[in-house]
């Protein structure tokens, strides 16, 4: 098993370059959410709720889905960065706005 491991962290370490990934994170009234990859927009994923545990584990998936990696080392192979507004001060100034979407970012390297 520790082989296996260490392959996916491999194969991560290939996909993402050396690099970290950085998402956009959008939170529409509904309860929706979408996050989409600032360095490759074709990884996408989202959901309804706030709970951040299911967040971070769809981001997780769609990450190691776009590497070819199994999904089950997510934990071991893939460090979360950060989280926090993109712009607190419009995040505050929009927030009595209804239709508005509220922006975060959130972002993941190779552990």
């Amino acid at each position: 098993m520790e082989t296996n491991i260490e392959q996916a962290k491999q194969q991560l370490k290939t996909f993402l370059g050396g690099k970290e990934l950085t998402f956009c994170v959008r939170n529409f009234p509904d309860g929706e959410w979408v996050a989409e990859c600032n360095e490759i927009p074709s990884i996408m994923t989202g959901g309804m709720g706030d709970d951040i545990s299911n967040f971070d584990s769809m981001i997780r998936d769609a990450i190691l889905t776009a590497a070819g990696v199994d999904v089950q080392y997510s934990k071991e192979i893939l460090k979360f960065v950060g989280y926090r507004p993109v712009n607190p001060v419009a995040q505050v100034s929009n927030f009595f706005r209804k239709d508005s979407e509220v922006r975060n970012k959130a972002e993941y390297a190779s552990a």
